[in-house]
């Protein structure tokens, strides 16, 4: 039976539909989050996974750059195709991860892929320590690091770059899974082919933690609790690190890293993703709402910011402010920092209480 103390399904869900709602319009979505037989094979299935949907930017940068490259493929998220890692890592019931991860699997099975190309790391990792003894799926299954990796390789000079990117980046790295280090290797790999990437080495954590290491029955990041202090001097240290470097980007592996490590970036210190790089020096690059609005501060500013977007799923002005306040506002939110007034009324909010006087919303972004 799953831990509903350690893993709430329905507000896991809940709250990636609300995020989803307010960073992306209907119209813009290039993938399923509901299984329909499909009328033919692809020779690729794209599988983001769940937690993507918070930073939807990224999957339409990661269609966008396919799209451009010519693949043919397909693409699904969402719960009826989870991998059932976060029941089994957080629900702690192997049983229920067991039975999800088996339906998906069988959906997988009817696109009839050449190759399943996992976006998401956690999906990757569930697949090589559970489903690979399950199941002998008739396709292989590889992060999508490795499968634009050898792609941009084999395709060279017939890349359609159209632009140099001009950034000189630090990476943060994985080390704890043999396929973390894969992946960041084919993510060296790709910086060496962007053009204008200049790779000046790999970060370091501040010494206040890791921002990407999570904690608790929402996951949240654990410099989510950190006072004032503290998180501005995580922020401090890295500016310090790329400065050191001569670089001007801090580039996330994964998308969960991205939500997290995004909101320490600064006018001095851009932190991307590295899909951003890729779809930038392609030409379709997408604006990244989510450090947008995290540094917008302000739920009725940041629900006028996303009109556009949440109009076209049917929400109410006040549905779109409230679900700012819980997924942007620090003051609301459970899984964003805190003041030391705990919301008690000191006033501060969003970017003004990390960030003292650096309210330029677009320098920031």
């Amino acid at each position: 039976m799953i831990d509903k103390t350690k893993f709430d399904v329905k507000g896991y869900y809940t709250a990636m539909a609300e995020s989803k709602s307010l960073l992306v319009a209907r119209d813009d979505l290039k993938w399923t989050e509901r299984w329909v037989e499909p009328d033919r094979p692809y020779d690729a299935l794209l599988a983001y996974g769940c937690a993507v949907q918070h930073t939807p930017h990224l999957m339409q940068e990661a269609a966008n750059v396919l799209d451009v490259l010519g693949v043919d493929y397909f693409a699904v998220t969402g719960r009826q195709f989870c991998c059932g890692r976060p029941f089994e890592k957080m629900g702690k019931d192997g049983a229920a991860a067991d039975r999800i991860s088996g339906k998906s699997y069988r959906r997988f099975m009817s696109y009839r892929p050449k190759v399943a190309v996992q976006w998401c790391g956690a999906c990757m990792r569930q697949y090589l320590d559970t489903i690979s003894s399950q199941q002998d799926p008739p396709f292989a299954v590889v992060h999508i690091t490795k499968f634009l990796a050898d792609l941009l390789q084999a395709r060279g000079d017939d890349v359609p770059w159209v632009r140099d990117v001009r950034t000189r980046v630090l990476l943060e790295a994985h080390h704890d899974h043999a396929q973390a280090d894969i992946d960041t290797a084919a993510i060296l790999r790709i910086f060496e082919m962007v053009p204008g990437v200049e790779f000046a080495g790999f970060v370091e954590p501040p010494s206040a933690g890791t921002p990407c290491d999570l904690e608790g029955p929402k996951a949240v990041g654990v410099l989510n609790k950190a006072d004032t202090e503290t998180f501005q001097g995580a922020i401090k240290e890295l500016e310090d690190q790329l400065e050191a470097a001569g670089a001007d980007t801090l580039v996330t592996p994964y998308h969960k890293c991205q939500m997290e490590w995004s909101k320490l970036s600064t006018k001095k210190m851009a932190i991307r993703e590295w899909i951003s790089l890729v779809a930038e020096a392609m030409g379709v690059g997408v604006q990244d709402r989510y450090t947008m609005y995290w540094h917008l501060g302000d739920p009725e500013k940041i629900a006028e910011e996303a009109r556009p977007q949440w109009e076209t799923w049917g929400w109410t002005e006040d549905q779109a402010i409230e679900a700012a306040r819980r997924h942007f506002v620090p003051e609301y939110a459970i899984d964003v920092h805190h003041c030391d007034c705990g919301g008690s009324g000191c006033g501060s909010e969003g970017a003004e209480l990390l960030w003292p006087g650096l309210i330029d919303v677009a320098a920031l972004v």
